[in-house]
This record gives structure tokens, sequence and C-alpha cells, in this order.
């Protein structure tokens, strides 16, 4: 993979997917406390490793596969933005192996756009984008609702 990698997955997730994160995963974590996320400009993450609810194990495994690479160790967020929350141009800090990721539209919003390498990346709720954070710099605009994403990622042996 090069620096300007990245690959979109038009209609990644499905409704039912988009569904069931909506409406039975984003309820429930309405009790937990989402973390703030690193850049600390208004996006949350919560960590979905264990006890996803039925039919999203599945998708785990479809996202894994869809990395396409033997992980070493991976992760799996979803990630919450709400109004006015953007991520400033970045590079994802990883330790010497590479690191992939997989983010999926559950739910966009007016205004967010993504950006890899300063290109915008027009992607409609139920598409995912992989890319290398570690490499590619990439942000995210401000929006003007609430926009939830469907984020695994793993670290990998190799260039």
């Amino acid at each position: 993979m090069t620096t300007g990698y990245h690959r979109i997955v038009r209609e990644f997730l499905s409704v039912d997917e988009r569904v069931a994160l909506l409406h039975a995963v984003i309820p429930a974590l309405r009790e937990v406390q989402w973390e703030p996320g690193r850049q600390g400009t208004g996006y949350d993450k919560h960590a979905l490793r264990d006890g996803l609810p039925e039919a999203l194990p599945a998708l785990l495994q479809r996202s894994l596969d869809a990395l396409a690479v033997e992980a070493v160790a991976w992760d799996c967020y979803l990630l919450r933005y709400r109004p006015g929350a953007y991520v400033p141009p970045h590079r994802d800090p990883t330790d010497a192996k590479p690191h992939l990721r997989l983010n999926a539209i559950v739910q966009s919003s007016a205004g967010a756009v993504l950006s890899l390498n300063g290109a915008a990346i027009e992607l409609a709720a139920g598409d995912a984008i992989v890319f290398r954070p570690d490499v590619v710099e990439h942000a995210v605009s401000a929006g003007e609702g609430t926009r939830y994403v469907w984020s695994v990622g793993c670290v990998y042996e190799g260039p």
C-alpha cells in the first residue's frame, strides 16, 4: 500500500446493519460513558469489542475481512460526531507496525465531509472507506447534525 492508498466500498453497511446500529446499539449506549476523541474537537467514541448485539459479530468479521490483511491486533468503535464536531488534518500515531482502518457511515450529517490528503471523499450512509490512517492525512469537517461511524482498525505485519 502506498501513502495515498484508500479504497471506497459503496453500500458496505446493509440497511439491516444500519438499523441495528441506530435502533439497538446507539440507544443502549446512551446509558454508558462515551470517551472523548483524541483530537478534543467534539467527537466521541465507544469501544464495541465485546457484547455486540445479534447480527453485528458478522459485520465485525466482514469488516476485518475487508481490511484484507492478517491483523496482529484490532479495535472496533462506534464514533459519534455531535453537531459542530470536526477532526483537524492529522495522521494517527502507531507503533512500528502499519495501521489500516475501515470507517463506514451509519448516519450521515449535512456538511460533514471526510478529506484524505486534502481531497474531499464523498460518502453516503452505508458507504465505507478503507485507508492507512498512520500515513494518510485525514480530517472531517463540521456537520450540522449528529453523525455516526462504524470504525474497525488493525495493525499488521508488513510495509
